[in-house]
């Protein structure tokens, strides 16, 4: 699988548990092919000198497919480059693609152990990320001891274009304020909604951060490095 790169657009190099973005001076088209050697791309980019000391880690970049990781470090050679190996035959699925996306959630909660006349308790939130494998999410009210690890739930997700997503999900983690759960039962048509969100909301991200690095550009000293 090839992967081109557009001059000016944004990757993310993330390493050393940093996140830190490098706007693409160059064009590049990194090529990967089964069963052959990969070779190393090397790329001018513009970003905080941090990058080199972070190390090698992998490069983020979002493309019409989703987001590809690839593996890859910073150098100084005169002047900053990213160096990036070939990508293998299948770098990320869709269901893996997580976004910082808050969407509105109802949850649906067994009945409490201490109040067995309650009945079921629906509890509402916002998810904090997203992926079509599942979310993240802080509630608005306490859950109590209700449920557990493996246990399975019914949640609503209502999402952008005001579509509501209704499934059940298998808890992974439960805090007082907060759910990890992951998708047991989503439908083809309702992953491919999710994950349209999250691109779209990767998208927005990077574009912003372009936004930004090109006001900083503007802002520099004619002949000198920008500051970051």
């Amino acid at each position: 699988m090839d992967v081109a790169i557009a001059a000016g657009s944004t990757v993310t190099l993330v390493a050393a548990g940093r996140r830190v973005p490098l706007k693409v001076v160059s064009p590049a088209r990194i090529r990967g092919d089964a069963g052959r050697a990969s070779t190393t791309c090397r790329i001018s980019v513009i970003g905080p000198t941090e990058a080199i000391s972070v190390g090698v880690g992998e490069v983020e970049l979002v493309t019409a497919s989703g987001v590809v990781r690839l593996p890859g470090r910073v150098v100084d050679d005169g002047r900053l480059t990213l160096l990036v190996g070939a990508p293998g035959p299948v770098t990320q699925r869709r269901r893996e693609v997580r976004g910082d996306v808050q969407l509105p959630i109802v949850v649906t909660l067994p009945t409490r152990p201490d109040q067995p006349d309650q009945g079921l308790r629906v509890v509402r939130g916002r998810t904090r990320n997203l992926s079509a494998g599942g979310f993240l999410a802080t509630l608005d009210a306490g859950t109590g001891r209700t449920v557990d690890p493996g246990d399975v739930v019914q949640i609503e997700i209502q999402l952008p274009d005001g579509a509501v997503v209704a499934t059940r999900v298998t808890v992974v983690e439960l805090t007082h304020f907060g759910l990890r759960a992951a998708f047991t039962a989503l439908d083809t048509a309702s992953t491919d909604r999710i994950a349209r969100v999250v691109f779209a909301q990767e998208r927005e991200r990077l574009a912003a951060r372009r936004r930004d690095a090109d006001r900083r550009d503007g802002l520099a000293a004619p002949g000198r490095r920008p500051g970051w």
